[in-house]
């Protein structure tokens, strides 16, 4: 893969991103289309999804950031899978050649549609930035591993929040009323069960994983995901809240995993 392949044009990368979207549309129409709308950073997001099963799927982990629908949203994230919906997504306007191991797609430059394809949860991701409308498919929801379950549609987060003075940031956060600690470094450096540790001792959760920095007069640190993940042999250190586990019977080949919303999650400067 290299990224001396020749930019895509802007007519191609629009012309997909409008099939996409059509796709997208015929997927909610054959399925019973509901709503979830949240406020992160002072931004409003609707989520629109195929079916009730799907929206329950996806969003425990963002149950604390839940509104009301009184707001207009000021971005739309269609979510959407074909196993359920019986609607395909349109192959990419490109090879393979194109695809890189972090999601990006060489010669997708455009300032206005981003396309990103995860190979983790093998999710198409999809945003016209001019209209604030994004797009997150994958050909099965109910194969989506855990690990998205606890932090769903990061790309599409990070894309919508930059405009905002906001950075998804790869990180654990912690804090008090009088600040907040932000912790990074790279995976299996301790970052959740710091959090943890500094959660059952009494201080405030803002995120064991990814968070969300918003650039003002004061920086603040923001909760995004009411989630946390530890390695399986961590468990017993943590007692109190190892009744709050959604994958207890799967430790043997995944991480401890908590997507509920009692994680008691803030958001501090």
């Amino acid at each position: 893969m290299s990224n001396s392949l020749p930019a895509v044009s802007e007519e191609v990368q629009e012309n997909f991103f409008r099939d996409a979207l059509a796709a997208t549309k015929s997927a909610l129409v054959n399925g019973r289309a509901v709503t979830f709308n949240l406020q992160i950073a002072g931004v409003v997001v609707e989520l629109v999804f195929p079916n009730q099963i799907e929206l329950e799927r996806f969003t425990p982990a963002l149950k604390h950031l839940e509104i009301s629908a009184k707001k207009s949203p000021d971005a739309s994230f269609y979510i959407w899978d074909s196993d359920s919906t019986g609607v395909d997504m349109p192959p990419p306007p490109c090879g393979k050649d194109r695809f890189t191991y972090r999601g990006d797609v060489w010669g997708f430059n455009s300032s206005n549609f981003h396309f990103a394809f995860d190979w983790g949860d093998h999710s198409v991701n999809l945003y016209d930035k001019s209209k604030k409308i994004a797009i997150y498919w994958t050909n099965s929801a109910t194969k989506t591993p855990y690990w998205t379950i606890a932090s769903p549609f990061r790309t599409l987060f990070s894309w919508l929040l930059k405009e905002y003075e906001c950075q998804l940031v790869h990180g654990a956060a912690v804090g008090t009323h009088e600040g907040a600690v932000v912790i990074t470094g790279k995976g299996g450096i301790g970052k959740s069960s710091t959090a943890l540790s500094s959660l059952v001792n009494g201080m405030q959760f803002i995120g064991d994983d990814f968070i969300v920095v918003q650039n003002s007069s004061r920086p603040v640190a923001h909760c995004l995901y009411s989630s946390a993940k530890v390695n399986a042999d961590q468990v017993d250190k943590f007692h109190q809240i190892k009744k709050l586990l959604v994958n207890e019977g799967d430790l043997a080949t995944q991480k401890a995993c908590n997507t509920q919303h009692t994680m008691h999650a803030h958001n501090t400067h």
